[in-house]
């Protein structure tokens, strides 16, 4: 009679190894990542991307121009985002960036900034390279701003970008195909697409790219089994399964010492003012900044600063009236008691009837409409074309239209907020070069007021305005 006791030993050595993933090669991760819930994955597509915003999950797939929201505890579908034609119904990375509160959604060879909101896309980044690396998830870091991780699935690479320059910070060579990346201190969990039959598997990688350990994923119904992936404020990481599979909440052993925040804070409005604040008995306009504590006089050589919890000085406004905020702009009534209907607030804009308005503050005139042709319709153009156009529009009866300098179109946006009569919240060109890199101008972001540069070939949002000295 045969022994078969050496064949079975082994036979039951292999399966052991195998349900506890420590096949040859294969490292356990310490501790284990466990997958402790799981949401109905969106049936088109084979493979997507999950993003954690603002307590819920953001699904992409990528035969899709649309992000779904799902509770992150039920799986329900709440709602969506939709975005424009660019998206090609091909949407594959997606990302949250707390620092702009924006999204990123990856489509073809870029990465388009859009709003919360969904809609036209802000401005787009060269996510593949030539190699070729072909990007698959997109990752904004929440502890580093500006920085972007790309997950190449083509080119066994994870690459570091910063997202002002598009310059790459740091490539990470790997073993496998990326196509999901998010970190974790100093390494990176990554997931990896098998061939059609095969599971997923997350990998744990050090920032030198050597395999820290590995954590099979459940098998899909084709190749693509694992998409991008992101991680919430309690430290869970989410991972986008393939076709026929779920969305998983895996617990990794990531405690995080601060949450993220779900969200950026709103910023403050500037308080505007008006008095005699240097004694020459002329009525000075005045603006209090909330987060800087800076009071900016017209008509002075001098400017005042306080701390950032000062309360501002209630000057006497020109004509008798007292200092106060600025109306929002909101015209439209939802409800009795709402801000469209009290319209609370001093008159910045004034409507001059002509589809344009006054600031009342720089005697500056502004079109009304963010959709019409004092804002190039609502289109983009790039820093030489804005400059042509604008030079060259004639619009409300008047042709000496120009391109707002920064310091115009901050104080513009800072009444506005981008929320003012159809105006698109993205990035706007001002005609002032950056000083420190001639190829670039300087913009401002009307969602949130940030000032930055941006090459001059590249495509933002047009305002023109007419007057000032």
């Amino acid at each position: 009679m045969k022994n078969y006791r050496p064949v079975i030993i082994l036979f039951i050595i292999l399966l052991s190894c195998s349900s506890l993933n420590l096949l040859p090669g294969f490292s356990a991760c310490d501790p284990e990542p466990r997958i402790v819930g799981q949401l109905p994955r969106r049936a088109s597509g084979w493979s997507g991307s999950v993003a954690w915003y603002n307590g819920k999950i953001y699904e992409v797939a990528d035969a899709t121009s649309n992000a779904l929201i799902k509770n992150p505890v039920t799986g329900a579908t709440e709602g969506q985002i939709n975005f424009g034609s660019w998206a090609q119904n091909d949407t594959k990375g997606f990302t949250y960036d707390r620092f702009s509160n924006t999204f990123w959604v990856k489509v073809g060879a870029y990465a388009y900034q859009v709003p919360v909101s969904g809609g036209n896309y802000i401005r787009k980044l060269q996510v593949n390279f030539p190699g070729p690396r072909i990007s698959f998830g997109i990752w904004c870091d929440p502890d580093e701003e500006n920085v972007m991780w790309l997950a190449m699935a083509a080119g066994e690479q994870v690459v570091k970008i910063d997202m002002t320059t598009n310059e790459i910070l740091q490539t990470i060579y790997t073993t496998f195909n990326v196509r999901g990346v998010a970190r974790v201190g100093n390494t990176l969990w990554c997931t990896y697409a098998g061939d059609p039959g095969d599971n997923g598997i997350l990998f744990q990688i050090d920032m030198d790219g050597n395999e820290l350990c590995k954590y099979f994923l459940p098998q899909a119904k084709y190749d693509h089994d694992a998409g991008g992936c992101d991680i919430d404020p309690d430290g869970y990481l989410w991972i986008e399964g393939g076709s026929g599979t779920n969305i998983y909440k895996l617990d990794i052993g990531y405690v995080p010492t601060t949450p993220t925040p779900a969200t950026s804070p709103t910023p403050l409005p500037p308080v505007m003012d008006s008095g005699d604040y240097n004694g020459d008995g002329v009525v000075d306009i005045g603006i209090f900044r909330p987060s800087s504590g800076l009071w900016a006089v017209r008509g002075v050589t001098r400017v005042y600063f306080g701390g950032s919890n000062d309360e501002p000085l209630v000057g006497v406004m020109a004509g008798g009236g007292g200092g106060g905020l600025p109306k929002t702009g909101q015209t439209q009534k939802y409800r009795d008691g709402d801000d469209g209907d009290l319209e609370k607030g001093l008159t910045v804009l004034v409507d001059n009837g002509d589809g344009t308005v006054t600031d009342s503050r720089t005697g500056l005139i502004w079109p009304k409409d963010g959709t019409g042709a004092g804002y190039y319709s609502g289109g983009t153009r790039t820093w030489n074309e804005a400059i042509d156009w604008a030079n060259g529009l004639s619009f409300a009866g008047y042709t000496d239209w120009r391109l707002p300098n920064i310091n115009e179109l901050k104080s513009f946006q800072e009444v506005t907020w981008g929320h003012y009569q159809n105006q698109p919240t993205g990035y706007y060109w001002s005609s002032t070069t950056y000083a420190d890199g001639t190829s670039d101008a300087l913009y401002v972001a009307f969602y949130n007021g940030d000032v930055d540069f941006y090459g001059k070939t590249n495509d933002c949002y047009v305002v023109a305005v007419r007057g000032g000295e």
